[in-house]
């Protein structure tokens, strides 16, 4: 369905062109103006896909009209109306986009073919805009890939910008640069320890779009994601001989462009300032290191701006002191399940690096990473496959996502614990069924020799680790689990079997009959004869 507007001064004429324009197209809207002024006033207002319009009028002609929306003209179609066979009327509305020009009188099969040329360049123009706005679709989603893509080959200098035209075209600033570079943490990720590819690309897509928008007002940028396991976005602001960017003039919309992040979006951001410099390949990835290290004092000093020259300057260290005996204690502490030795460990840790704030980000999460992953990969062979590798997935997402150290203090604390209780989980689990083996096997052989070492060594544990996991299974300590269970067997022989007390003792385990008899009486207050004599007549009952 279109939307037809009919401009003449002359009401017959421009009734007549009406009525007949929704004779041949019933499903059309259309509408009138008497001159170019009121004409322009409904363009103003409304959409209009086919504008019907005489030349000469009062208060504004139909050129004057075509002038005056000229650049609202490119989604409509223009059709000259006009009582005059004139070349000078007809060149000035083709020079105004006129697509038709038409003499009055006017006849059905004249608007007829006018409508039908006119649904056609319609129809061309609609499958245009369909094309551009895919192939816009299309390079909004590969253009950003191809930017990251090349300025990361030129950083690593795997690349020539005499090769790349594009690029060699957006670096080209006849001003300064400054650089920023934004770590960009997801909340999200951090706290569930999971995280997808399609959350990924949504927030870079959301970074690129809502930093880009906050920072236009300082002119003209250029923004790409830096290989790196953390998501760091990296922004060339460009200044003119005119204008400089200064520092302090971005820290205001900065943070508000960090508090909508992390209202829109759970993102935490950090930002690092570089100086100001000449533009050059070679100054902006000076400018680049800059920014960079100033990002790298955040993650210390838990600030979200640091500049440059300001708040960092110092140059990083990318080893580590000697963490060996960390390693192997807390190695140590997750095989015995010790929560508390492991707080310790990194508390340790953790404060001696904020004293020194000397290792650089990446370095340190790198080793935190590689230092859980060495502690799960301990009891691996204890835990299943599948627990294994979760863990690991969520401890690499979690660690990478810790954007200063008293989080990555935190995360690491909690990714231990969580090793810790799926460890622990399957060691209960185990040990459940070992207690449970353990007490058919002395139900099947009361007759041997049982004691709390030889039963440890039978299983495979430390003895006070036996009894201790014993009594937490069974709730009594394993040498009165032993004896009840003899004295049970010895009841059960008294009363069902017509076997001689030295007989039953043997059989229960014991080889003195003497002291089976005292361990007896002892627990059931008659010797093994009297129970059976008053159990036989029926009166014992114990």
């Amino acid at each position: 369905m279109y939307r037809v507007l009919v401009v003449d001064d002359e009401p017959i004429h421009r009734r007549e062109m009406a009525k007949l324009v929704m004779s041949l197209r019933s499903s059309y809207i259309v509408d009138e103006a008497e001159n170019g002024r009121k004409a322009l006033e409904m363009i103003n207002n409304n959409k209009y896909n086919i504008l019907i319009t005489d030349i000469k009028m009062p208060v504004m002609d139909g050129l004057q009209l075509l002038e005056s929306i000229e650049e609202k003209a490119s989604h409509m179609k223009i059709v000259v109306l006009s009582g005059y066979d004139y070349f000078e009327y007809a060149k000035g509305a083709i020079k105004f986009g006129a697509c038709d020009y038409i003499l009055k009188p006017v006849d059905p099969e004249t608007v007829e073919m006018m409508l039908r040329r006119v649904e056609k360049l319609l129809k061309e123009q609609e499958e245009n805009d369909r094309t551009r706005d895919s192939l816009k679709k299309e390079l909004d989603v590969t253009y950003p890939v191809y930017l990251d893509y090349a300025m990361n080959r030129l950083i690593r200098e795997e690349l020539s910008l005499d090769n790349e035209p594009i690029i060699q075209d957006v670096l080209k600033n006849e001003g300064d640069c400054r650089i920023l570079t934004i770590l960009i943490s997801d909340r999200k990720t951090t706290a569930s320890g999971s995280s997808n590819t399609m959350r990924k690309d949504e927030i870079k897509s959301y970074a690129r779009s809502a930093v880009c928008d906050r920072l236009n007002a300082f002119g003209r940028h250029l923004s790409f994601f830096l290989e790196d396991k953390r998501l760091i976005l990296a922004i060339i602001l460009f200044s003119t001989n005119k204008t400089n960017i200064y520092a302090d003039d971005l820290i205001p919309e900065l943070n508000q462009i960090a508090s909508l992040f992390y209202e829109q979006q759970e993102l935490i951001i950090s930002v690092g300032i570089s100086n100001s410099y000449k533009c050059s390949c070679h100054n902006w990835k000076i400018a680049l290191r800059e920014a960079l290290q100033a990002l790298e004092h955040c993650f210390y000093k838990k600030e979200p701006i640091c500049i440059y020259g300001i708040d960092g300057k110092l140059p990083m260290k990318n080893a580590l002191p000697d963490v060996l005996q960390l390693e192997t204690e807390l190695k140590d502490a997750i095989v015995q399940c010790d929560r508390e030795r492991i707080f310790k460990c990194f508390d340790y840790f953790f404060s001696g690096l904020a004293k020194e704030s000397r290792i650089a980000p990446d370095i340190l999460i790198n080793y935190t990473e590689n230092l859980l992953i060495s502690c799960l990969d301990t009891i691996k062979k204890s835990i299943e496959n599948r627990d294994f590798l979760e863990l690991s997935y969520k401890i690499r997402q979690s660690i990478n996502q810790c954007a200063y150290l008293v989080e990555l203090s935190e995360v690491s604390r909690n990714l231990a614990t969580a090793v810790i209780d799926t460890f622990q989980t399957v060691l209960e689990d185990r040990n459940k069924y070992i207690i449970q083996k353990c007490i058919e096997y002395i139900s099947g052989n009361l007759s041997e020799e049982l004691s709390v070492e030889t039963l440890a060594h039978r299983f495979h544990f430390n003895p006070n680790y036996f009894s201790t996991i014993f009594k937490k299974n069974t709730g009594v300590a394993l040498s009165y689990f032993i004896l009840d269970m003899r004295m049970e067997k010895a009841v059960f022989l008294l009363q069902n079997s017509e076997k001689k007390i030295y007989e039953i003792a043997e059989k229960v385990g014991f080889k003195d009959v003497k002291y089976f008899c005292k361990v007896f009486k002892s627990k059931f207050g008659v010797t093994p004869n009297h129970y059976r004599i008053f159990a036989g007549k029926g009166g014992f009952v114990k």
